[in-house]
Order: structure tokens, then C-alpha cells, then sequence
């Protein structure tokens, strides 16, 4: 009884990497140059298709990446979270981040969830940002001194109504004719 979860998804033996985006619900643009990019990165793709309707649903997507070069750069076909998060975000995350790589052995499997709402960058709308009304941050393996630490995000109530598009800094004098 295959049934849509919000936990560790499928993630194939031969993958090396337990790096994984989770899209849980709704719908998500994405460029042709996005895909095309990601494409060296990608080593598998997963779905959990339900046959309730002739349409076939896909009721979880989930993403497995390897980054090809060591060197991170914001430019390469990797996802990073720095794409996708907000910029004036950044600080709070890693402050998360820390708060639950440093959580005591017996609260390890505690979610930690942001108390306030986050916006992330929606896939091939590069100003636009979704609004994720309850977001979360939990560990997704055990902390092993001088080994990368890996945690699992979840967003979810999505507030459509909120997708919002940063101002556009004015320069006074400048117009464009």
C-alpha cells in the first residue's frame, strides 16, 4: 500500500549522494535552460504515480543530484539553497541549520520549524518567491565529526496569494528610453 509521504523518499542504491529535493504538492515551473542545467547533476528521478484517475497523478516528485565539480559556484547546474532562498533569509537558516546539527541525542529526530513564514524562489521565475507558511528543517542521517551534515527541508501551506517579486531598486536620473 503505496501511500504519499513526507519523509525520506526513495533514493536508489547506486546513488552515492543522499542529497534528494522533495516536491510534496502543487504545481512548479521550470525553464528549459533550468532543466538543461540541472540535467549533469541529476542521477535519478522518482515518482509516485497513483492510477485513481485515466490521468495517472503524480502525487510525489522527488530529485537526486550529485554535484559534478568540487568547487560550489552559484553558477553551476547545481541546486543549491542559496538559489532559492531569499537573500535577507540566509542568516536565519544557518542559524536553524546550527540549532539542529547541535540538538542533544535524544531530541535528534525533532523537527525544527520556523516560526515565521518563509518565501523560497519559485523554478523558472527568478524574481518571483512563494510564500511556504509552515517550513521545517530536521536531520537527515547522524553528525560525524569532519563528514558534510545533510538535512531535510520541508514546506508546505502555501500561500499562492502571496507570490511575491522584489521591488525594483529606483536610481533617481535614470530612465530608460
Amino acid at each position: 500500500d503505496a501511500r504519499p509521504s513526507s519523509h525520506t523518499p526513495p533514493v536508489s542504491p547506486g546513488v552515492s549522494a543522499p542529497v534528494a529535493s522533495q516536491i510534496s504538492q502543487g504545481h512548479t515551473g521550470s525553464t528549459a535552460s533550468e532543466v538543461v542545467e540541472a540535467y549533469n547533476e541529476l542521477v535519478e528521478f522518482a515518482l509516485l504515480i497513483s492510477n485513481e484517475n485515466a490521468m495517472f497523478d503524480v502525487k510525489e516528485a522527488h530529485l537526486a543530484f550529485k554535484r559534478s565539480s568540487s568547487e560550489p559556484a552559484i553558477d553551476s547546474g547545481m541546486p543549491t539553497l542559496r538559489r532559492f532562498i531569499r537573500p535577507s533569509d540566509w542568516d536565519r537558516m544557518e542559524k536553524m541549520f546550527d540549532i539542529v546539527t547541535n540538538l542533544p541525542p535524544s531530541e535528534v529526530q525533532q523537527r525544527c520549524t520556523f516560526r515565521h513564514p518563509m518565501l523560497f524562489r519559485l523554478p523558472g521565475e527568478s524574481r518571483s518567491y512563494l510564500c511556504s507558511r509552515q517550513t521545517s528543517v530536521y536531520l537527515a542521517g547522524e553528525v560525524v565529526p569532519d563528514e558534510p551534515v545533510h538535512f531535510w527541508m520541508n514546506f508546505s501551506s502555501f500561500d499562492a496569494s502571496q507570490i511575491r517579486r522584489p521591488r525594483e531598486p529606483e536610481l533617481q536620473g535614470i530612465r530608460e528610453e
